[in-house]
C-alpha cells in the first residue's frame, strides 16, 4: 500500500495519539499509518497509493489514517 518514504516514525501507544501527531503535523502529515501490535506510527507526507484510485477524478482526502494488526 505504501511505497513513499516514511518521513516520521514514533512509539505510541493508542491510535488516537498517532492520529493527534498527525493533526498536528498538516504540512508535512499526509498520511498515516499505526501498527497496533508494534505501537508504531508512521507519518508520510505524501498520499497511499490506492492503485486504482489514480484514475479516479474526486480529490483525495487531506489526510488518509490507517491501522494495521495481525
Amino acid at each position: 500500500m505504501f511505497r513513499n518514504k516514511v518521513d516520521e516514525k514514533r512509539t505510541l501507544s493508542s491510535v488516537t495519539q498517532c492520529e493527534e501527531l498527525c493533526l498536528t503535523q498538516p504540512t508535512m502529515c499526509k498520511t498515516a499509518q499505526y501498527d497496533m501490535d508494534k505501537s508504531i506510527c508512521e507519518i508520510f507526507s505524501a498520499p497511499p497509493l490506492l492503485g486504482s484510485d489514480t484514475q479516479k477524478t474526486s480529490t483525495p482526502p487531506d489526510i488518509f489514517l490507517t491501522y494495521t494488526t495481525l
